[in-house]
């Protein structure tokens, strides 16, 4: 007997602002965490699609030797939930902050935003 066709991917799911799962941008971060550690920091908030780790271009945010990341939750309530836990929490001796949604940092193309 004929197998069925494996079905196809489920769509992305669409947020309530209409954005595809959001990521979370941490600033703050002390240049001497590793992946791993981010890893470990952020996974009890849900599952874990992606973590880029690149230097903070924001001043205002942090000095410009720290590190930032996006974090790229499967579900955007994870992210929120990780955001409301996370933002103003002291890790590795440092304040960190989170922000959700579009980095207010970098815009995707790696200019500065606003340029």
């Amino acid at each position: 007997a004929p197998q069925p066709a494996p079905s196809a991917a489920p769509a992305p799911r669409k947020t309530s602002r209409g954005d595809l799962n959001s990521p979370l941008y941490v600033y703050g971060l002390d240049p001497k965490l590793r992946e791993l550690d981010l890893y470990k920091l952020f996974a009890p908030f849900g599952a874990i699609v992606s973590i880029r780790v690149e230097q903070s271009k924001n001043p205002a945010i942090e000095s410009p030797e720290g590190k930032c990341c996006a974090v790229q939750f499967r579900s955007d309530q994870n992210a929120v939930e990780a955001q409301k836990c996370l933002n103003g929490l002291p890790v590795a001796g440092r304040v960190i902050h989170a922000v959700l949604g579009e980095s207010p940092a970098v815009t995707p193309s790696g200019e500065p935003a606003g340029a």
